[in-house]
């Protein structure tokens, strides 16, 4: 509503109801969003933490495994398994020679493990179910090897390292571990060669990384680690409080809320560290912000009131008038000049309203001016018809008569010009489909070949895609008549034609060639010419202009001609599908 259209509003409660819509409910979202962008800054934070408690204890278990498996790899490969070999010769050998191959295989373990202190177990089972261990590093198992999953793994996929989480309290020695859980590594055999007795070896490993999932809680803030397998089983944890948590996130079930988690897969396992905190943590910092953002809130809002009571005064009336009168001309155009006053800026405004209105009555006054110029030019065209009904009446009468006296060369004749009168003057429009095109310009070849004693051939490559598309009328006749009349002139041999009609690239490609006497390079630019000076030329160069007319620059049409050996006239035309 406008001052004009309520005399009894005042300025003071006009500029308050602006207020309130373009100030006050703009900071008080502004309030809310700054809010919100805190609070979501808050749980970025706090995401970024997890990420970090997670991906370091990821990094860490990512490393352990690389090593360990390698070393484990180490063990059985390297030296053309000469460990492998050894310990097929101690389960083999006699109790007297025993003791020299358990000799070499520590010395041989001995120097691999000197750098490995994180090393506590290192077994090989043989065929025999015997098992080999070396001394003081050694931890056996408490119950037989092939009741343990990781055995059965190892055996079923064998020449791979597999990795798993052992609790010390299944095996044998318990109390000279060190921590609760430990990294299980086993390798199966397989294809060793001939008298190989062993089957799978293991080392067990006291693990940092699952150390600092364990104690995530002294280390991190609020937050917890877990460590889940490929079914979701909890493998390692800081706690229980979020264990049932940590499945359902790992298998993708956790729909809650409450909760700030991060997940890190480790590469090469389909292992996961799920970092868990509460969601209802905030810092003391961010209370203080929330307040801070009121206060600046409160702050603007009492500036922004004051500046719009001082200086707006002199700029809503205007603009609000200005934007009432284009409304105006909208609904009811007058293209009438406004009174030029106010402020610079204002005055800016008006002027180049008064200037838009001059262009576009300049511009009504040209289309008046260029829709009378085509209708004239309309009326002059239909002067120069002649009767189309008259014209293909007498030509039917004349193949009815050419039937009679079975003068089959006058009724092609007659019957071809038929059809191509029925093309041009009968169809309504300036379009048509390119089979109807083909169908004229077979017409006109049948009319041309009995004229010059089948002289040529033609050939046809038309994509059936094509057949429905539209293009101006007869656009091709006047390139075939130029190849038949000039293009085959003082030809001895038989001329050849070939029309092609395809689609490239979204585009209509329209092509003519012939193996006549070819144009010379110079005569080219002649006939694409506007108003060519050589008569003959005069239908290809109207055939260019009414493809500019109806197309504009989104059409080209080209010529490539070697003479004495060829001519090829080809244009690309937009896609136009129809009927």
């Amino acid at each position: 509503m406008s001052m004009k259209a309520d005399k009894n509003l005042t300025i003071q409660r006009y500029y308050r109801k602006m207020f309130v819509k373009l100030v006050f409910l703009p900071l008080i979202l502004i309030f809310f969003a700054g809010m919100y962008l805190v609070l979501r800054q808050i749980d970025h934070e706090q995401q970024d933490k997890l990420s970090i408690a997670g991906k370091s204890a990821a990094d860490i278990l990512e490393r352990e495994m690389s090593d360990y498996a390698r070393e484990l790899a180490h063990f059985s490969r390297t030296n053309e398994r000469v460990i492998l070999r050894e310990l097929t010769f101690y389960n083999k050998a006699s109790n007297n020679d025993k003791y020299k191959h358990y000799r070499e295989l520590s010395d041989q373990f001995h120097m691999r493990l000197v750098m490995q202190p994180q090393i506590v177990s290192v077994d090989f089972l043989m065929e025999d179910g015997s098992s080999f261990a070396f001394e003081n590093i050694s931890i056996q198992p408490a119950k037989e090897w092939n009741t343990y999953q990781w055995y059965k793994t190892a055996e079923s996929e064998p020449d791979i390292v597999h990795v798993s989480v052992i609790d010390k309290r299944e095996f044998n020695r318990p109390q000279i571990i060190a921590r609760e859980n430990l990294l299980f590594f086993t390798l199966g055999f397989k294809d060793l060669g001939v008298g190989t007795t062993v089957k799978a070896g293991t080392i067990g490993v006291l693990s940092d990384g699952l150390e600092l999932i364990k104690t995530s809680g002294e280390w991190t803030d609020n937050i917890e680690l877990y460590l889940t397998d490929a079914h979701g089983r909890v493998l390692a944890g800081s706690s229980l409080a979020y264990e049932n948590t940590a499945r359902e996130i790992s298998m993708s079930e956790y729909h809650g809320n409450k909760l700030h988690y991060a997940v890190q897969s480790i590469k090469r396992t389909k292992w996961k560290v799920i970092a868990v905190s509460d969601a209802d943590v905030v810092d003391g910092k961010y209370q203080i912000i929330l307040l801070l953002i009121a206060g600046s809130t409160c702050i603007l809002f009492t500036v922004l009131y004051l500046f719009i009571n001082r200086l707006l005064k002199n700029i809503i009336n205007p603009i609000t008038e200005l934007s009432d009168i284009m409304n105006r001309e909208a609904e009811n155009p007058q293209l009438k000049k406004r009174e030029v006053y106010g402020l610079y800026e204002i005055r800016m405004i008006k002027e180049k309203y008064n200037q838009m209105m001059e262009m576009i009555q300049s511009l009504i006054r040209d289309n008046i001016e260029k829709e009378k110029e085509k209708h004239e030019e309309e009326m002059k065209a239909l002067e120069l018809q002649i009767n189309p009904h008259f014209l293909s009446n007498s030509l039917s009468s004349i193949r009815f008569m050419a039937m009679i006296a079975r003068l089959e060369g006058i009724q092609i004749m007659t019957e071809s010009l038929i059809n191509i009168l029925n093309v041009s003057f009968r169809d309504k429009g300036s379009f048509h489909t390119v089979e109807k095109e083909l169908f004229s310009i077979q017409s006109y070849i049948n009319i041309m070949l009995i004229r010059y004693v089948n002289n040529f051939d033609v050939e046809y490559d038309i994509d059936d895609t094509c057949l429905s598309c539209r293009i101006p009328k007869l656009i091709m006749q006047p390139f075939i008549e130029n190849a038949i009349t000039h293009g085959f002139e003082q030809k001895t041999d038989i001329g050849r034609i070939k029309i092609t009609v395809k689609k490239r690239k979204g585009r209509l490609y329209i092509s003519i060639w012939d193996n006549g006497k070819g144009i010379e390079e110079s005569e080219i630019y002649s006939i694409l010419r506007k108003y060519p000076d050589n008569g003959e030329k005069i239908g290809i160069a109207n055939i260019n202009k009414r493809l500019k007319l109806y197309y504009g620059e989104n059409c080209s049409i080209n010529i490539k001609s070697e003479a004495g050996f060829y001519t090829e006239i080809y244009f690309e035309l937009p896609v136009i599908n129809g009927g």
